[in-house]
């Protein structure tokens, strides 16, 4: 893992491309793939980007198929930002985990912290654009910490999360309301 170029996963939220001028100008040591739909060259998010001068280290990427996804963290990518303010369970957060990838993600984001717990990622104020390009920007210096929270990330994804593992948690509530 090279932890020094985070991989921006960024939803449709007005609010958070209001706040990317604050993250980009703080994070301008990392170049900042956007993936997603409206977020590939000349749509909104790009059109966006432009009129504010904010296209620099920006690769925009757009929608991409599933299997380019999971491909391409594991290639590219060191850390995983899940701006997402409302969640019910991030499967995002999980496979990127799963590759080994720490989360910057919502601490009031509802499910987010039942995927994302201490020591797998960094739980922070999503509002505050300052406090995710902190989080960001911590990660891409400290190649430790970051080392070291994809490696609990993974761990805990498999543990948690792997297809076995999550089957055997149904089979057990199943059989649980089962008569004796």
């Amino acid at each position: 893992m090279r932890c020094a170029s985070p991989w921006l996963s960024l939803s449709s939220s007005d609010d958070w491309r209001k706040d990317a001028t604050a993250q980009r100008r703080s994070a301008k040591l990392m170049t900042s793939p956007l993936l997603g739909d409206g977020h590939g060259p000349g749509e909104p998010a790009q059109r966006w980007a432009a009129a504010k001068g904010l296209t620099e280290d920006i690769q925009f990427s757009g929608k991409v198929t599933y299997a380019t996804l999971m491909g391409r963290p594991s290639d590219e990518a060191d850390v995983l930002v899940r701006p997402s303010i409302e969640e019910s369970f991030s499967m995002a957060a999980a496979e990127a985990m799963a590759l080994g990838l720490p989360v910057v993600a919502g601490r009031d984001s509802g499910g987010i912290t039942q995927v994302v717990e201490p020591g797998t990622g960094i739980l922070v104020n999503l509002r505050s654009p300052a406090e995710v390009a902190e989080a960001i920007i911590t990660l891409a210096r400290d190649r430790t910490q970051c080392e070291a929270l994809g490696r609990a990330a993974r761990r805990t994804a498999l543990a948690r999360f792997e297809v076995d593992r999550v089957f055997e948690q149904y089979e057990r509530v199943y059989e649980s309301l089962l008569p004796s």
